[in-house]
């Protein structure tokens, strides 16, 4: 709290001392999520907990949840070759105790993994999407001075329900058995989001993501001709990777080999055991070293994202 006032102050946008949070956390990040709309939660939107609850661990201290704790629309997920752990055990309880309280909360066993996150991203975004656009107000209303009160509590007339530990939902109206012991889910999207998940691991996308742009091209003389660019962030699947084309033809795909340990879709960034970027971050630029002094070449940018699906080409460049 200290932290936000000070970033507040200091980047001069008074707001983001006082804008609600949505709460992403793997491992100890969802034990401190799970803290956090313990402690407060009046200002939690929504909360993702990857492998992580501080409930029934006796390191740490059991207070009581707060009534308001469970409006808080909460998915719990972990992998289950954890199933062992308390990671697991501790987070499935927490879903369970939400849901018995009448709280709209899931839990999302990812049959692919044990602690690592996987590709559990693809299930964060739509959930946390759906939670955001339930609670906050539309677009071009209060965003700039949005406050925790500002906040709308859950619709659940939408709401899917499904046995906990199994790979079938259904509309709320349907379900046969006790809602109160039962995965909630905010949506149809998010449900069948969900359905595909628990049973593979990932969640599949055939949308293109929006062609790279700024494709630029100096000659570095004998050394060839360097290409940079920009591209948008695809956040259904991420960025796997890019196709040069010079003169309307393939020259290389980057990155130009998978990383030797995989814990989810390769990413052009690189994906670790975290869900977090590995480093040194790789730059949009790709240097033609076939390219000799004065031919005339044209170049262009292809995205591919995580789940294999290629963009338009972007505009083509030349040395000016």
């Amino acid at each position: 709290l200290k932290a936000l006032g000070e970033l507040s102050a200091q980047a001069k946008h008074p707001e983001l001392a006082t804008v609600p949070w949505a709460l992403w956390g793997h491992s100890g990040g969802g034990i401190w999520s799970d803290v956090m709309t313990a402690l407060y939660p009046d200002r939690v939107a929504a909360a993702f907990l990857r492998s992580g609850s501080f409930r029934n661990r006796p390191d740490f201290p059991q207070p009581e949840t707060p009534a308001a704790a469970y409006a808080v629309p909460v998915m719990g997920n972990a992998g289950v070759k954890e199933q062992e752990r308390s990671a697991w055990i501790t987070t499935l309880a927490r879903a369970r105790e939400y849901r018995s309280k009448g709280g709209p909360a899931g839990f999302a066993p990812d049959p692919r993994t044990g602690h690592e996150c996987g590709d559990s991203r693809y299930l964060a975004i739509p959930f946390l999407d759906a939670c955001l656009a339930m609670r906050l107000p539309a677009k071009g209303g209060k965003s700039q001075n949005l406050k925790p009160a500002d906040m709308s509590p859950v619709d659940m007339s939408k709401a899917w329900l499904a046995p906990f530990l199994s790979q079938t939902a259904v509309p709320a109206s349907s379900y046969k058995g006790n809602p109160l012991e039962a995965v909630w889910l905010p949506n149809e999207q998010v449900a069948r989001i969900w359905m595909e998940y628990v049973k593979s691991g990932t969640v599949a996308d055939v949308t293109p993501p929006l062609p790279p742009f700024n494709v630029r091209v100096t000659s570095k003389g004998s050394g060839g001709n360097e290409v940079t660019w920009d591209a948008e962030a695809d956040f259904e699947s991420g960025i796997g990777g890019f196709f040069i084309m010079r003169d309307n033809r393939t020259l290389a795909r980057l990155p130009t080999m998978n990383p030797p340990v995989l814990y989810g879709r390769p990413l052009f960034q690189g994906l670790s055991y975290h869900d977090t970027p590995e480093g040194p971050l790789p730059e949009m630029r790709y240097l033609d070293v076939s390219a000799k002094p004065g031919e005339k070449h044209t170049y262009s940018i292809l995205i591919v994202n995580s789940a294999g699906v290629p963009s338009e080409p972007s505009a083509q460049a030349a040395i000016p």
